[in-house]
């Protein structure tokens, strides 16, 4: 196995992409819906070998109508913005031209990257690897009738500060093409006819540090569990009070299970789950295992789109050991 290969998971109905070779006999795993996830090698099966020159070609579909002249770009490199661009590979064919896609990094942090197109439940990485502070870089390059067949782009971002990585953000981007005379466009020289999608400002306060300074200053204010920590001084745990373990499976859940429906069960599984986050965002927990068992991924891919909520955490797939496939792990960070 290497980076790149397609693989499906043998005993659950997963597929994915491997982006890294870990130790220890494991790999990192990109979902189908974009999830990135730790998994053994000899839980998987190889269904595409990557090959490299085809990535390529994919990432760059028309390479030959690329901006000659990306150095000249007006870019604002210094507005602490982070910008994903959809712009024309040539001023003069604005409409009938290839699309550039770039981001741009206005911060002063390093990033860390993923960007990749979903088209009819598959998706592809376009783009991985690193952008500088203050600088910017081309993700990909289509062909304007190209577009016409993906479903979006998506982009994952990891900014590194103060010597660590902070906020993991992911963000599906719908497909834009250049226009002319797009009277909220307020860039200058071609990018007067691109379209910009700003992902990550950092001149705007976090919601999560609002919510903190409400919880300080209005304690008759009742604050989200699920958006803040406590302070630990108020919720006192013992050392050993760290971690839990919870099993999702239906029967261990209610006892009155036989005349429910499946969508029933799952509402009452999702509950669950986000009641035992919240408690353990509470009592400053830093460890959760969810058991959700090994069959058709409803309840996982559930769980995994749950997280998304939630900041400050990581999602492993559980002690394989012990667990299969059929249990996750997340960590409070």
């Amino acid at each position: 196995m290497k980076a790149g290969d397609k693989v499906s998971f043998k005993d659950e109905k997963l597929n994915g992409v491997i982006l890294e070779i870990l130790q220890n006999g494991k790999v990192l795993v990109e979902l189908e819906d974009g999830f990135p996830m730790e998994a053994l090698q000899n839980q998987l099966v190889v269904t595409v070998p990557f090959i490299k020159q085809q990535t390529q070609n994919d990432a760059k579909e028309d390479i030959s109508e690329q901006n000659t002249s990306t150095e000249n770009i007006p870019f604002d490199l210094n507005n602490n913005i982070i910008d994903f661009y959809a712009v024309p590979s040539k001023a003069d064919r604005v409409l009938t031209g290839s699309v550039d896609h770039f981001l741009t990094n206005g911060t002063p942090n390093l990033l860390l990257l993923i960007f990749g197109k979903r088209s009819k439940n598959q998706h592809t990485i376009l783009y991985k690897g690193e952008l500088k502070p203050n600088s910017y870089v081309c993700l990909s390059i289509f062909k304007r009738d190209a577009l016409i067949n993906l479903d979006s782009f998506y982009i994952q971002i990891l900014i590194a500060a103060d010597g660590e990585y902070k906020r993991p953000f992911t963000k599906d981007i719908a497909v834009e093409l250049p226009e002319l005379n797009q009277t909220k466009n307020t860039e200058t020289g071609i990018l007067s006819s691109s379209k910009k999608v700003s992902l990550v400002n950092l001149n705007v306060a976090d919601e999560i540090q609002i919510k903190d300074l409400l919880e300080k200053f209005d304690s008759s204010q009742p604050a989200k569990t699920s958006d803040i920590k406590k302070n630990k001084k108020q919720q006192p745990i013992s050392d050993s009070d760290i971690s839990k373990e919870i099993d999702l499976h239906i029967n261990k859940l209610t006892a009155d299970f036989q005349n429910m429906t499946n969508s029933e069960m799952l509402a009452l599984q999702i509950n669950t789950f986000r009641k035992e986050m919240d408690n353990a965002i509470i009592k400053d927990y830093k460890q959760l295992i969810f058991i959700h068992g090994i069959g058709d991924g409803i309840l996982r891919n559930a769980i995994m789109n749950e997280t998304k909520n939630y900041s400050d955490i990581k999602v492993f797939m559980a002690n394989q050991a012990r667990y299969g496939t059929g249990a996750l792990e997340i960590r409070f960070l």
